[in-house]
C-alpha cells in the first residue's frame, strides 16, 4: 500500500528542478532510476508510465557512460529533472564525444542482439526525444513524458 500522506501534493513551480551530478559509472544507475520514478509519481503520470520513465532515464545514462565517455568513471553526467505543465522533462548533459543527431537512429528491434536498442527504447517510452551536440564538446538529450496518452517519441524530422 502506498503512503500518500507524506507525498507533496503541491504542483511544481516552473523554476523548480532537481539537478543531479553523478560520476560516469553504472554504480549510480539505481539513483537515476529512483529519481526518475519519483518525478513520474510526483507529476501524477499514469502508473503505467512510471517504469517507462525509469527505463528511458537509465538507458540515456547508460548511453552516456558507454558512448560519450567510453566507460571512463572519472567523467561526470549532469541530469536535470523537472515537472512541466503537461508532464515531466529530464535533461542529460555530458562533455563527452558528441555524435551527429542523424546517427542516432537506433537498431531495428527485430535485431535481438545485446546493445543498440537504447535509443529505440527511449523513443518508445517517452513522448519527446531531442538530442543535440553542444558547442565545444558534449551533448544534450531532453526526454519528455506527458500526462495524457501520447504518441511515441519523434526525433529529428519526425522519425521514430
Amino acid at each position: 500500500m502506498k503512503d500518500h500522506a507524506s507525498r507533496d501534493e503541491r504542483p511544481a513551480r516552473p523554476d523548480e528542478r532537481i539537478e543531479l551530478t553523478i560520476p560516469s559509472s553504472p554504480r549510480h544507475l539505481s539513483l537515476v532510476r529512483v529519481l526518475a520514478r519519483w518525478l513520474a509519481e510526483k507529476a501524477r503520470l499514469p502508473e503505467r508510465d512510471w517504469g517507462r520513465v525509469e527505463l528511458a532515464a537509465v538507458e540515456a545514462t547508460t548511453n552516456i557512460i558507454r558512448h560519450a565517455y567510453g566507460g571512463d568513471p572519472t567523467k561526470v553526467i549532469r541530469i536535470l529533472l523537472r515537472e512541466v505543465e503537461d508532464g515531466i522533462e529530464i535533461e542529460f548533459l555530458d562533455d563527452g564525444k558528441g555524435a551527429p543527431p542523424s546517427s542516432l537512429v537506433g537498431r531495428d528491434p527485430s535485431e535481438l542482439e545485446p546493445g543498440g536498442l537504447g535509443i529505440h527504447m527511449m523513443k518508445t517510452c517517452m513522448d519527446d526525444f531531442h538530442y543535440e551536440t553542444r558547442p565545444g564538446s558534449g551533448s544534450r538529450l531532453v526526454l519528455r513524458k506527458r500526462r495524457q496518452e501520447g504518441t511515441r517519441a519523434r526525433g529529428p524530422g519526425g522519425a521514430p
